[in-house]
């Protein structure tokens, strides 16, 4: 027996996350600046001892916010959202409480007039983690987690170029698809990018400003 009949080329793998039913964390997210009496939208997920995300809580959630406390659906999907207002200039963190836990969202500052939005995100996750569900979807698990669960503005999956990367080309379709699929207007973006393996220069990470973009060469770069 030769060694080509010891080994056989395998296709993309799919991992498919499933998380723990117990949950033992709360994770809310708001904006970090705000204008004063304007609806800003609060994001609530989740979390198994792991950090998974629950698709299903079934738990009322009581947000306490300085102009008015606000009780979430409990049969809405995961991850829980809401519009709120804080009439007064300042910093806030609310107070977030579910099925006996707790949690405090990230500072708010409430401003009076006009301001530049913060944005917060992971650009350089490593692609992977996918799986396709019973309805043969494509799940992309990084921008799920990092829309959904971890409840980031922007996130990005970086690919090394060809001639480093295996089977690059069609990673680079399936990263064109998550692309144009995660991405949701006023509240997620995904950004096209890669990483360039530069020898002495180092490595360094590169965003496209368009989902289309065609795969480049790193002898190109």
């Amino acid at each position: 027996m030769g060694e080509q009949d010891l080994y056989s080329e395998l296709g993309p793998l799919f991992l498919e996350v499933l998380p723990r039913e117990e949950a033992v964390q709360l994770h809310a997210v708001a904006p970090s600046v705000v204008s004063k009496s304007d609806e800003f939208v609060v994001k609530v997920s989740v979390l198994d001892e792991l950090g998974n995300g629950l698709e299903q809580w079934g738990q009322e959630v009581l947000i306490r916010a300085p102009s008015e406390d606000v009780t979430l659906d409990p049969t809405s999907t995961l991850p829980y959202t809401t519009e709120l207002t804080i009439d007064e200039v300042g910093v806030y963190r609310l107070e977030v409480s579910s099925g006996g836990l707790t949690a405090t969202t990230n500072p708010i500052e409430v401003v009076d007039g006009e301001y530049t939005p913060i944005f917060w995100g992971d650009i350089h996750s490593h692609h992977g983690n996918s799986y396709v569900d019973d309805d043969g979807y494509l799940i992309n698990e990084n921008y799920r987690y990092a829309r959904d669960v971890a409840l980031l503005d922007v996130s990005s999956e970086s690919m090394k170029l060809p001639p480093h990367e295996i089977e690059s080309e069609w990673l680079w379709r399936r990263l064109q698809e998550s692309c144009l699929e995660y991405s949701i207007d006023g509240e997620f973006l995904t950004l096209l990018g890669f990483e360039w393996m530069g020898g002495d220069d180092g490595h360094h990470n590169l965003y496209l400003d368009a989902c289309e973009q065609e795969i480049p060469d790193a002898i190109d770069i």
